[in-house]
């Protein structure tokens, strides 16, 4: 029943987030696919039959993305597992790590016009798919794409490379420099974090916020957010399947009065 319900609410809000002809496209694939999708307890399924090319809604506009599972327009924008759009506002400078084909990136340049996103994606593909993806919506120039990897290179990143030249380590250091502090940062780096956040990672002291996908165990993942409380942010831990979030905000320094 809770697997039923779960699912329920994702297709309530696919309601809200896809075009209209989209959604009942999606939903005449649910309804075939329904005895998987019970058996299974997952979408996934449907989001592979959908295909990759999406027309959705988000800030009163309709988004067209190509390269871009379903699922993931489900969980950032339907579900806004990260943020939600009211949250965007007064925010001027995002970090996108695990930007893929853009979805999230896309989310916060329509919901908050003031704000300039760092998107960075590892895999050569999707950096190219995200440029595209965004181009079409007049965002451009406040978004900078960067095709690097975040924390330590591993095998790994050489697989999703293929050896690719042009890919560099991203520079959270040089980055901080650059744009001074930052209001919000997604990471979703697919194990990397664990290079990435550090106690020795001083850069984290100018971030404001975080979401963070996290991979591994509930312990690991504890074990995460305790790093991130020793550079100051109050931590909470929340579970999705076989991964996790930790949602960090900075804790606000006690009145001096």
């Amino acid at each position: 029943m809770k697997k039923l319900l779960k699912l329920a609410g994702e297709a309530r809000n696919l309601f809200f987030v896809l075009e209209p002809s989209s959604f009942f496209r999606w939903l005449w694939l649910l309804l075939v696919l329904s005895p998987k999708v019970v058996r299974s307890g997952s979408l996934g399924i449907v989001d592979e039959a959908f295909g990759e090319s999406i027309r959705f809604r988000t800030a009163g506009r309709v988004f067209s993305l190509d390269q871009c599972p379903l699922g993931l327009v489900r969980e950032i924008i339907g579900s806004e597992c990260y943020l939600r759009a009211a949250e965007l506002r007064g925010f001027r400078e995002i970090l996108d790590l695990g930007s893929n084909c853009g979805v999230f990136t896309l989310f916060c340049l329509a919901n908050a016009p003031e704000t300039r996103v760092t998107a960075v994606e590892v895999q050569p593909k999707l950096i190219a798919a995200a440029r595209a993806n965004i181009g079409s919506t007049g965002f451009s120039a406040r978004v900078s794409f960067l095709n690097a990897y975040a924390g330590e290179e591993n095998d790994f990143i050489r697989e999703l490379t293929a050896g690719d030249p042009d890919v560099v380590r991203f520079s959270p250091e040089a980055y901080i420099a650059e744009v001074g502090e930052c209001d919000f940062m997604k990471c979703d780096i697919e194990g990397a974090e664990y290079t990435l956040i550090t106690p020795a990672a001083n850069w984290l002291r100018r971030v404001k916020r975080i979401s963070l996908e996290y991979h591994g165990s509930w312990a690991q993942g504890s074990e995460l957010g305790d790093i991130l409380r020793g550079h100051g942010f109050h931590v909470s831990q929340q579970p999705h399947g076989d991964l996790g979030y930790l949602q960090c905000v900075r804790q606000q320094r006690p009145s001096s009065n």
